[in-house]
């Protein structure tokens, strides 16, 4: 789990570009909305999660398997618990995003 801030998501957009190879200025306009989402407001916290798996084969199955996980995440503090909030455009029916 990484904890965003604005310096994590200005450095991932230009990281994102140079992999993807993104040279559309339309393409590169929609990265940097959706990266600026997941800047925190005041009082909030912002975190990307990650899973790694080795081939496409195996993360097919694990992305299926971990469908509903985000019912299970939150945040305790001064005993106190809040749940996470996730993007529901990263989740399919079948399956949460690969990304």
């Amino acid at each position: 789990m990484l904890f965003e801030n604005r310096d994590t998501v200005r450095y991932q957009i230009p990281e994102m570009m140079r992999i993807e190879r993104w040279q559309n200025p339309h393409e590169i306009a929609h990265e940097v909305t959706t990266y600026h989402e997941l800047i925190p407001g005041a009082g909030e916290l912002s975190a990307s999660l990650l899973f790694e798996y080795e081939t496409p084969a195996e993360r097919d199955v694990w992305l299926r398997a971990l469908l509903g996980l985000e019912r299970h995440i939150w945040i305790e503090t001064g005993g106190q618990r809040a749940p996470a909030r996730f993007d529901d455009r990263q989740i399919s029916t079948d399956r949460p995003s690969s990304v």
